[in-house]
């Protein structure tokens, strides 16, 4: 997880914000998914109302928010060991070293100050997803999850 913000920007005065359209992925399994975004919206919307955030109309919010998310396959090199048992002592039999492919799924959100429209933060919370895309609760989960860790400071102290 990563997080940046502008220390010029007023973030510890703002009190509401609004939702902004997010821009196409590029991949139609992300693009025009109403289900992911009311996921996305529902954790967001869960953790800013927590630390007393209002959704408002955009002409009267403080911050806009919006959101990425990228799907991206990866792979890594995993040594896994294999072992016997002889009696009672288990005895090591071979090592061997496999490549897993896997997809990582990133979550990025941006807040603009709603006047100058200027980016002041942004969040980006990266997890391995293959096994999160086949229930919708998981789904929900790991969003859930990613927007807690996501915004757990948010705003920054100044």
């Amino acid at each position: 997880m990563t997080i940046d913000a502008d220390p010029s920007a007023p973030l510890a005065t703002y009190r509401s914000y609004a939702w902004l359209d997010s821009p196409p992925s590029g991949n139609p399994y992300l693009d025009d998914n109403a289900l992911l975004e009311a996921r996305i919206h529902r954790a967001v919307d869960r953790e800013l109302q927590h630390k007393d955030f209002v959704l408002a109309p955009i002409e009267a919010a403080d911050f806009t928010i919006h959101y990425h998310v990228i799907l991206d396959k990866r792979s890594t090199m995993i040594t896994r060991q294999d072992y016997e048992v002889y009696g009672q002592t288990p005895v090591l039999r071979t090592d061997y070293t496999e490549q897993v492919e896997y997809t990582e799924g990133t979550l990025i959100l941006d807040v603009h100050d709603r006047k100058s429209r200027r980016l002041v933060w942004r969040g980006v919370a990266r997890e391995a997803v293959d096994r999160l895309l086949h229930r919708p609760e998981q789904r929900q989960r790991a969003i859930d999850r990613a927007a807690k860790r996501l915004l757990r400071d948010f705003p920054p102290a100044g």
